[in-house]
């Protein structure tokens, strides 16, 4: 499956394998609940503010990249509950790119909570693509997780001018 996500989608009680979809503008929001996945990927453009995304009680092996957001896509909160993924790649669950400024605007949190996250490919990390010198503000709240063979940060990001970690 490919394609473009606008507007509201929902997927419930589902099995999917090998999706890789783009999400644009029209206040995307994305909900995937109590569903098997094989290989999601949601890329969202460089243009784009942010999507609510909505992932819960979801069992997800992936190869690539889960999310791929540029820094100042927060517009909505992202959140992640009650998952178990496994990261079979030397991709991380979450990249970010594309640090340039991009307006001032309200930004809400990536919440991580209560998920099994294990590694079994060469990924060490579930956050990639942030350094100490990003310049959009990037907030995280990690709750509750079991992680196996993975870390949360690359590049030992921790507390900073950008970026903030409420555990």
């Amino acid at each position: 499956i490919t394609g473009n996500i606008h507007g509201t989608f929902e997927i419930y009680n589902s099995k999917i394998n090998n999706w890789t979809s783009n999400v644009g503008g029209y206040e995307p929001h994305f909900f995937l609940k109590n569903s098997t996945v094989n290989n999601l990927k949601i890329n969202s453009g460089y243009w784009n503010r942010g999507e609510y995304i909505e992932f819960e009680n979801n069992n997800i092996t992936n190869t690539d990249n889960l999310l791929r957001f540029p820094h100042y896509a927060t517009t909505y909160p992202i959140i992640l509950k009650n998952n178990t993924i496994t990261i079979n790649s030397d991709n991380s669950l979450m990249h970010f790119y594309d640090d340039r400024g991009n307006g001032e605007y309200h930004r809400d949190k990536v919440i991580l909570d209560s998920n099994n996250i294990k590694s079994t490919g060469g990924t060490k990390y579930i956050f990639t693509g942030i350094t100490g010198k990003t310049n959009n503000p990037l907030s995280f709240e990690i709750k509750n997780n079991k992680l196996n063979n993975i870390a949360l940060f690359e590049n030992g990001v921790t507390n900073q001018a950008n970026v903030t970690i409420s555990k």
